[in-house]
């Protein structure tokens, strides 16, 4: 968020009468350079995906993944390595623009909200007891310190650019290609064809040397997320972000483009398996229903609508045609018709699993016989809680929180704090063995990882933006540029709602900052623009 300093030539221009700049050199060369360098993380991190072995140094003994040991990992190693490279690049790239360019950073809101929350981060990440693990997260998530500060760079430098609205059809033709490399990956995965058959795939997937009998048996790829959780909530976020903008659109041709996305991205939500991002469209179609009425093409959007939903049901019957627990992961869920929508008994919950784990945790090895623990120890009955243990682990989650409320334990510490040994957890999770390694909610995550204050600065972060969308919006929806805020509200809105459910990834949230800042600075450009009309109303 920078703003440059005092340029007699181009405040001159800004000031006449009708000039339409806002801040000097709207489209600078520096300022492409930023783009530029986030269009490519925006293209290339949500996509990495390589095997890869990690010697990983772990704080406690308990015959499970929190050991130390060599690791293998696949989902996340390289979306970090490739999210710092792209970090230190956009950095270098604003601190030149600070300093050679004579820009300046305001001491407004956004700076604020922002700074704080990144300076919470980063003194919590330096004063966990596990400084290491909290700097770069657990081996299988890499969502520690280091990837949070990232995205707060990501989001602050990307607000911070002035972008003709034209610039932003580059970052949706990024958005619109990493959906459908995504819908074809699970399609492929929900029908049982396992791309880790292809020699060109296990080429690209495979580190140089190793044998695919390296592989444990069941290994697959459900997406560029490595988890179908993460799929889901992916694909309810682009899903409400699509339809809003075909419903808004007044261009023909952009508004087929967006439905036809639309329909791509809800396609990925049933064929996950999973509930977060059915959940996420149910919650957020009032939101777009508001949004259409104030938008200009109300008509026409009420038919894309309707069409989008006639879509949804065709999908949903031919997806539950092939497998009955897509109807009890999606409308069931409501409808509580089945019991599986809420608790996930154990031969379902095998088959959400993938190369990196279970959705809820992973399995400790060796686990020992069910009788035998609990004829041992007496454990309370086998069972799963609300929310396919969520509940269970959110409970547990919170009472940690309580006991160190100001600068949390470090993010993606949890598994080295959580009662593993807890006997409800055999009443909660389905199973004693199980190691809960995530807290299943990015709200509780911050507050875990980083204190209730850094939670707090997200949040004003968040509302803030939400608040000024809705005054501008209120005003009606037209153009572009009305189109853009609209839909990327309902994107990034979609984005928190499924983070109810479920962790924070950097596949999905690298493309949430981006979005988030992005349409951050197009709001702030709107308002401007509205505040310049208003004076020079008001002087004529």
């Amino acid at each position: 968020m920078g703003k440059r300093k005092n340029n007699a030539a181009v405040d001159k221009k800004a000031k006449e009468p009708g000039s339409a700049v806002l801040q000097p050199q709207a489209d600078n060369t520096i300022d492409r350079m930023l783009l530029i360098i986030l269009l490519i993380i925006l293209a290339l991190v949500p996509i990495q995906n390589h095997l890869t072995a990690i010697n990983h140094a772990g704080p406690i003994i308990s015959a499970s993944i929190l050991d130390s040991g060599q690791k293998y990992e696949f989902a996340s190693y390289y979306k970090f390595v490739m999210l710092l490279i792209g970090v230190i690049l956009l950095l270098a790239a604003y601190v030149y623009k600070l300093f050679k360019k004579n820009y300046t950073i305001p001491l407004d809101p956004v700076t604020v909200s922002t700074g704080a929350m990144f300076a919470l981060v980063l003194l919590s990440g330096v004063m966990a007891h596990n400084i290491t693990l909290a700097l770069v997260g657990h081996w299988d998530r890499h969502e520690g310190t280091l990837a949070e500060l990232s995205y707060l760079l990501v989001f602050f430098i990307a607000a911070g650019i002035v972008y003709p609205i034209k610039k932003t059809r580059w970052l949706m033709y990024i958005i619109y290609g990493l959906t459908a490399l995504n819908a074809v990956l699970i399609q492929l995965y929900f029908y049982g064809y396992n791309i880790l058959r292809s020699h060109l795939v296990l080429t690209l997937f495979l580190p140089t040397g190793f044998s695919p009998n390296g592989l444990s048996a069941g290994s697959y790829i459900n997406s560029t997320f490595g988890n179908p959780d993460f799929a889901s909530g992916f694909g309810g976020m682009m899903t409400v972000m699509f339809l809003t903008r075909a419903v808004l659109a007044k261009p023909v041709r952009q508004k087929i483009i967006d439905f036809v996305f639309t329909v791509i991205a809800f396609s990925i939500v049933p064929a996950s398996l999973a509930t977060s991002g059915f959940f996420t469209i149910v919650v957020m179609l009032p939101v777009v229903i508001v949004l259409l009425f104030l938008g200009s093409e109300r008509k026409s959007g009420a038919l894309t609508g309707a069409a989008a939903l006639l879509a949804f049901a065709l999908i949903l019957l031919v997806q539950a045609q092939h497998n009955p627990s897509v109807w009890n992961k999606s409308v069931g869920f409501f409808t509580r018709t089945a019991q599986s929508a809420v608790s996930t008994p154990a031969s379902a919950q095998s088959q959400e699993t993938s190369a990196a784990g279970t959705s809820q945790g992973q399995k400790a090895s060796p686990a020992p016989a069910q009788t035998g623990v609990k004829d041992d120890f007496n454990l309370p009955p086998a069972g799963w809680a609300a929310g396919t243990g969520r509940v269970y682990i959110w409970r547990r989650t919170v009472e940690l929180i309580e006991k160190r409320p100001l600068l949390g334990y470090g993010l993606d510490n949890l598994p080295y704090y959580f009662p593993q040994d807890d006997p409800l957890k055999n009443s909660g999770l389905d199973d004693p063995n199980i190691i809960v390694d995530k807290p299943h909610n990015i709200y509780l995550d911050i507050a875990f990882g980083s204190g209730v204050l850094a939670l707090l600065a997200f949040l004003v972060l968040l509302l803030r933006y939400a608040w000024q969308n809705i005054k501008l919006l209120r005003h009606g929806i037209s153009g572009e540029t009305g189109v853009f805020l609209a839909g990327s509200l309902a994107g990034w809105c979609g984005y928190l709602i499924q983070g109810m459910f479920n962790d924070s990834t950097i596949g999905v949230s690298i493309v949430f900052w981006i979005l988030f800042g992005v349409s951050a600075s197009i709001l702030k450009q709107e308002l401007e623009k509205k505040q310049k009309s208003g004076l020079e109303s008001a002087a004529s």
